[in-house]
């Protein structure tokens, strides 16, 4: 009795190890986090915010020469960068606002995405009786996948602590000011007035452009970013073709687009040259739900207090739908061929306890299903550590290395 109580004491202890690495996880960090091969940090284009008024933040990222994170559609491959807000009462954000990409090949294969720096921004309102003089906390766990040859997956804890000022009261620009204003214009123009019509065909999603400022544009280097994933193939040509209204393209599919007609299609025409009637700027936003509203600007925010998710989308994995696929992933492994001697072997364990004191087997079961869960609770407990602390890490990371598969093989 003594050894198992000894066994459950020691389980204990290993469960308060596990839940403190998961409280020193969440940690926030003020100014930039280097994660090596990215430096993350929170910014803002004024240095006090003012209740009742707007002003812009940014998740600005600064890759490593070559490396490159992801666009809300990544393309190909990849996956686009997301932020889990945490906010006081009385704090709206906005939804993560992504400039447009630039196309990034590799291989057959071609990517959106961002090179050298990048700001992702979103939209802070403060209720009209935000208190006065409070100091401002705005926390962001921000995750994204940066890549070269391989891809390494990121994230930091980012805190930005704002002074609030009263109406009225001159407030100072920050360094960022021209960043920010530099990186909105290229988050999409309104089409005012356009409108996008779109159709499936057995190989391609075809694209109409209703807009009257497009008549006469050259649409020799314009292309068309669509916004949703794994609809179209990113690396196939795109030619444009003017209409009576406007313009028109047909995309090649992609072998993973689903069945059926999109229920919407939206994203951003972008000229290389620049549109004239738009000063200069490359990219105008089309939107088969909104019309010509942009969809960068199109989702309403969210309010704290509250931990929030913004991002350019995904599915959201219950508890429950985790334990499901952990399940099934562990019924396969278990399955492959190259696990059948291990089980074999532990058969054979179990035989030759056939017949032994039940207290025995009761322990030695105990010993083995606690060192199971201990084992995968330290490397759980040591990821989530390394990766608080800015490593890049994640499951089966190491598969990605070149040098570690060849001594593996």
């Amino acid at each position: 009795m003594c050894s198992l109580s000894r066994i459950l004491k020691f389980f204990a202890q290993s469960l308060a190890t596990l839940c403190a690495s998961f409280v020193w996880a969440q940690d926030f960090t003020k100014g930039p986090v280097d994660t090596e091969q990215v430096i993350a940090e929170l910014v803002a284009e004024v240095e006090a915010a003012v209740p009742g008024q707007e002003f812009d933040v940014a998740l600005k990222l600064d890759m490593d020469p070559h490396w490159h994170v992801y666009w809300k559609n990544p393309g190909d491959v990849g996956q686009p960068p997301s932020v889990k807000w945490t906010l006081p009462e009385g704090v709206m954000v906005g939804e993560l606002e992504f400039p447009y990409p630039e196309k990034i090949p590799f291989g057959e294969y071609v990517s959106y995405g961002y090179e050298d720096r990048t700001l992702f921004l979103a939209t802070v309102k403060l209720s009209e009786d935000y208190p006065i003089g409070q100091t401002l906390s705005l926390k962001a766990e921000a995750k994204w996948l940066v890549c070269e040859e391989m891809c390494v997956p990121g994230r930091a804890n980012l805190q930005l602590d704002i002074p609030t000022a009263a109406a009225g009261e001159t407030v100072a620009s920050t360094k960022w000011l021209p960043a920010i204003e530099a990186t909105r214009k290229t988050i999409g123009e309104i089409a005012s007035g356009g409108s996008i019509e779109y159709e499936r065909t057995e190989s391609a999603l075809k694209i109409d452009l209703a807009w009257d400022e497009l008549e006469g544009v050259d649409l020799t280097d314009v292309y068309f970013f669509v916004e949703q994933e794994a609809l179209v193939d990113s690396a196939k040509p795109q030619p444009f073709l003017a209409t009576a209204k406007g313009a028109s393209v047909s995309i090649p599919l992609s072998e993973f687009a689903d069945e059926g007609v999109p229920e919407r299609v939206a994203g951003l025409l972008y000229k290389e040259s620049g549109f004239d009637f738009l000063n200069g700027r490359k990219t105008v936003a089309f939107d088969s739900d909104l019309g010509a509203v942009a969809a960068e600007t199109s989702l309403p925010p969210v309010e704290g207090p509250a931990e929030v998710v913004a991002a350019s989308g995904g599915e959201v994995t219950s508890f429950g739908q985790a334990l499901l696929y952990a399940f099934l992933g562990g019924m396969i492994l278990n399955l492959m061929p190259c696990v059948f001697p291990v089980l074999s072997v532990k058969i054979l364990g179990f035989a030759q306890q056939a017949g032994q004191d039940h207290s025995k087997i009761l322990k030695h079961g105990l010993v083995f299903g606690v060192g199971v869960v201990v084992s995968f609770w330290a490397l759980s407990g040591l990821l989530i550590g390394l990766r608080a602390a800015g490593e890049g890490l994640g499951w089966g990371f190491q598969m990605q290395n070149p040098y570690f598969v060849g001594v593996m093989l």
